[in-house]
């Protein structure tokens, strides 16, 4: 009897901790798929949002509306950017937060410039670069975090003006 009390508790006790081992490695992979998909939605919410100052850029601000849809882009746009930037908060390392921290600024001071002024498609080019950078930063962060070897890739393309003719 005892040996069947002791052989009982025992596989009370490895299921119990089978369980446990199974809870806790559940967390893990949630907390990595958190991760994961806050890291990504922010990726396409840069996208997203440099389009759409890309586009307001080249609009000139003496048109009518122009004023109207600086709002529209500061209430509708950046509500996903908001969203995305704080699931990288939430979830992030440490690492990653701190260039996702930087990305954040760098876009407001981006979208603040853009309203300000009118922009040739030269002058977007120039004034994007800062937040290409900080962006590029933030892919090798989490390229670094997850044991991916850098590459040397560069978001965004450049276009040259044609030479002079001569």
């Amino acid at each position: 009897m005892e040996t069947a009390i002791l052989a009982a508790s025992a596989a009370i006790a490895g299921i119990v901790i089978g369980r446990f081992w199974d809870m806790r490695t559940e967390s893990v992979r949630w907390q990595r798929d958190q991760r994961a998909a806050s890291y990504r939605a922010l990726a396409e919410q840069f996208q997203l949002v440099c389009e759409v100052l890309r586009a307001l850029a080249l609009i000139n601000p003496a048109t009518a509306r122009y004023g109207a849809r600086v709002d529209e882009v500061r209430q509708n746009v950046y509500q996903g950017w908001d969203s995305a930037y704080t699931a990288v908060w939430l979830y992030g390392s440490p690492g990653v937060v701190a260039v996702a921290a930087r990305l954040d600024a760098e876009m407001t001071r981006l979208f603040y410039h853009v309203g300000e002024q009118h922009l040739d498609v030269a002058g977007w080019q120039q004034e994007r670069t800062a937040a290409r950078e900080v962006f590029e930063q933030f892919i090798f962060a989490i390229r670094r975090e997850i044991r991916l070897p850098q590459v040397d890739a560069r978001f965004f393309s450049y276009v040259h003006e044609p030479a002079d003719p001569l």
